[in-house]
């Protein structure tokens, strides 16, 4: 999943020693625990291992000795936005299989999940951008990015996440850096989180591992029952609670009010000996009859006759997009002609979960268009706006529906 907090001010002076609390993680090593992306950082000749001096001088909006982000549009006190933490966190089956049974593979393949979720966040950077008296807005693709990868929950749980902090700045196209318009990487953090999954669910399954398929896009590994997985999931107990106090649900609240939920119920990080932490999760994973040797086996199934042939992840990523393509816009029409590209990827990608990545689902967007099936709405920027961005309208011609495909 993928929470997201903006960052104040205020949180400039606890945010390194918090992120940075990832140096004593048993994997720090496994993979990039702490490491700077976008083209931004590159810009800014910032590469590998975050550094700490240049993180929080970055968070406070320093380029430069002599350069420093403008944020005049924004008050000057405490609550002047400094950045947005966008955390990834992985299904609880996957971070017990990584940091119980010590599957590195794992974490490395989370780590690849982040990254290209964090380029789809890049290609939505924008800025303004005065341009004869009047205000534009311009997409310059590309952020700052420190990310910080976690192994616990406050509640002392196994949950693999990564924290990755966006500075709140961005180079314009004339060379000037300018505070980042955060807008539409908010709007779109339920896309980003499902790009994360779907990467995730496919580098999963080319380590070996089924997956099983749970509500609104998420998922989990099949050899762990969600009985076993409740002896871990102390954290979601919270959340519920929180809902439950204002009569909601997890599936009658919206992405808003889980969202306030998750942050309200937050507690206070403490410190942790590391050694003990990994003996009390051993002794939970026994009680709890969890296999970590179940790899490529669903709970309750006989390997020599469970035939996988039909399942989704075993469709050819182009046929699984063209249905899930097919399937976003049967759903997403049915009351409405123009649909937000947003909204379709968002659809479109949970359709596909384990069977097709972002990029195919891209492909086929782009293919139904070319064809005349979709018709992309001309931009308003002065810049073409990045995907997920725009908006379509269905073209007179129909898309077909692909072979094998559900009614």
């Amino acid at each position: 999943m993928l929470s997201h907090k903006v960052m104040t001010r205020q949180d400039v002076g606890r945010a390194a020693s918090y992120y940075e609390d990832a140096a004593d993680d048993y994997y720090a090593k496994e993979g990039e625990a702490t490491e700077w992306q976008g083209k931004g950082a590159e810009d800014l000749g910032l590469e590998g291992p975050v550094d700490s001096d240049r993180f929080r001088e970055l968070l406070a909006g320093k380029i430069s000795d002599d350069v420093r982000i403008s944020r005049a549009s924004t008050r000057q006190d405490s609550k002047q936005r400094i950045g947005i933490d966008l955390t990834f966190s992985a299904p609880k089956s996957v971070s017990l299989q990584a940091l119980v049974h010590g599957d590195a593979e794992i974490i490395r393949a989370h780590d690849r999940a982040v990254s290209r979720a964090v380029e789809l966040a890049e290609e939505r950077a924008q800025a303004r951008h005065k341009i004869n008296g009047k205000t534009h807005l311009e997409t310059t693709g590309n952020l700052v990015v420190a990310k910080f990868r976690h192994e616990t929950s406050r509640e002392r749980d196994p949950q693999l996440h990564t924290h990755a902090i966006v500075m709140n700045l961005t180079k314009r196209s004339d060379g000037e850096w300018r505070a980042l318009k955060n807008d539409e990487i908010i709007k779109t953090t339920k896309y980003l989180g499902a790009a994360y999954r779907a990467e995730l669910a496919h580098e999963l399954q080319r380590l070996g591992y089924q997956i099983r398929h749970e509500r609104d896009g998420m998922f989990e590994l099949a050899h762990m029952s969600r009985e076993q997985l409740s002896a871990f999931s102390q954290r979601g107990a919270q959340i519920e609670e929180r809902l439950a106090e204002k009569g909601l649900t997890r599936e009658t609240a919206t992405t808003a009010e889980k969202q306030q939920a998750t942050l309200q119920s937050r507690a206070k990080k403490t410190a942790t000996d590391r050694d003990e932490l990994y003996r009390e999760w051993q002794e939970r994973v026994k009680d709890s009859g969890i296999q970590f040797d179940g790899k490529g086996r669903e709970v309750g199934q006989d390997n020599s006759s469970f035939d996988r042939s039909h399942a989704p992840e075993n469709v050819p990523p182009q046929e699984a997009a063209k249905r899930s393509v097919r399937y976003a816009v049967n759903h997403l029409t049915e009351r409405q002609s123009v649909v937000s590209e947003r909204e379709l990827v968002d659809t479109a990608v949970k359709h596909g979960m384990g069977s097709a990545r972002v990029r195919d689902i891209e492909a086929e967007i782009t293919n139904q268009t070319d064809k005349g099936y979709l018709i992309r709405e001309a931009p308003d920027s002065i810049r073409p706006r990045s995907r997920a961005a725009g908006t379509f309208r269905i073209g007179g011609r129909r898309s077909p529906v692909p072979s094998g495909s559900p009614p």
